[in-house]
């Protein structure tokens, strides 16, 4: 999370972003619905491709 937000909102590296924080959320574990920092990698991810503008994200 600090790597992808360091690469938003300085950067503005949106496609390194975007591959940082797919591969954070990718686990093979069935994941806890209480896991705040999950449920944030997927907020933040969901506004990478929002605001990315582009289909292929």
């Amino acid at each position: 999370m600090a790597g992808s937000a360091y690469l938003l909102n300085g950067a503005g590296d949106i496609d390194t972003a975007h591959s940082l924080l797919s591969g954070a959320i990718a686990q093979p574990e069935p994941c806890d619905p209480e896991d705040t920092t999950l449920a944030e990698a997927l907020h933040t991810l969901l506004m990478v491709r929002f605001f990315g503008g582009r289909p292929g994200l």
